[in-house]
């Protein structure tokens, strides 16, 4: 696990959020970095997109044949 440092304000009303929804500092840290690295990479442009998906391994399980669950003989011909 890693540190990070923050100043006292915003520690204090992270501790208070915490206490007010009955959840640990870290669970109320954990939930804002992803709602903030989220909105983040919403705002990234889809060429940069693109790059993370396909270099950051999160589309690799499409390469499992298990996953060809199609052929072409299934579905209807577009004309």
């Amino acid at each position: 696990m890693k540190s990070i440092y923050i100043e006292e304000k915003i520690h204090s009303s992270l501790k208070l959020l915490a206490s007010l929804e009955k959840k640990s500092l870290a669970e109320i840290v954990e939930e804002f970095l992803s709602l903030s690295v989220r909105k983040r990479l919403s705002d990234l442009p889809v060429e940069l997109l693109e790059r993370l998906s396909l270099e950051g391994g999160s589309l690799d399980f499409l390469l499992d044949k298990k996953e060809d669950v199609y052929s072409h003989q299934d579905g209807l011909e577009i004309k």
